[in-house]
């Protein structure tokens, strides 16, 4: 992907769309396998591969951290999977709330209530 190319974040912006018209309304855009060092023509745009997938996925902006609790897993999951994933911030005190009311969902209770989950 060209992070400054209008032509390849309006065929992401279609793609998008296509998945919604399926049903589909959360998203993850993952930046897992990249180049070790941005294109000359991005490097000219911007100053890291941070910057330029800010540019794409405005909800990763090194400035905004979501550090609320866990929630939006229905209780009766936990009877239907093995593990959860967890995905977390790079700077450690930002997980606190999130990890906790994770484990906390894990270990189980009904009804379960992610803002009373963390003491």
């Amino acid at each position: 992907m060209r992070y400054s190319d209008a032509e390849d974040l309006a065929q992401l912006d279609a793609r998008f769309a296509q998945m919604q018209a399926l049903g589909c309304h959360d998203f993850a855009l993952l930046f897992d396998d990249l180049p070790d060092r941005l294109p000359p023509l991005e490097v000219a745009r911007f100053a890291s591969f941070a910057t330029a997938q800010c540019h794409v996925a405005h909800d990763c902006d090194g400035r905004r951290f979501y550090c609320g609790p866990s929630a939006g897993r229905p209780p009766k999951l936990r009877a239907e999977v093995r593990g959860l994933l967890a995905n977390p911030n790079c700077e450690l005190p930002l997980n606190d709330v999130r990890l906790r009311t994770l484990a906390e969902f894990a270990r189980g209770g009904d009804p379960w209530d992610p803002r009373a989950a963390y003491p």
